[in-house]
């Protein structure tokens, strides 16, 4: 049997589970989290449908987060259609992806 959990439900039910698991074992009162993709379309489902777990995160980090940004306000979005632009003067202006990895090696 195939079972298929959506993005949504992850939020509403295994975020929270998995926040209030690790809260009650630390005894702590909030948490960071980090989340990467899916993972942070989850937070952002979490925070929406159940606000009151606010208070429970102190520190979000989204890293490469799956959003739409059709309604934002920001002038920043008005960048995203130069991405293809910036991209390729980035690949080649920069020697490597990871130059700033490559500088802390060599110092």
């Amino acid at each position: 049997m195939i079972c298929f959990i959506s993005w949504d439900e992850m939020g509403r039910f295994d975020l929270p589970a998995a926040l209030d698991y690790v809260l009650n074992t630390t005894g702590r009162n909030n948490l960071s989290y980090i989340g990467h993709s899916m993972g942070t379309t989850m937070f952002f489902v979490l925070l929406s449908a159940k606000p009151e777990y606010n208070s429970k995160v102190n520190f979000m980090g989204a890293l490469g987060p799956a959003v739409y940004i059709n309604h934002a306000t920001s002038p920043a979005r008005y960048l995203a259609k130069f991405y293809g632009r910036i991209e390729r003067v980035y690949k080649i202006n920069l020697p490597s992806k990871n130059f700033v990895l490559a500088y802390y090696k060599r110092n």
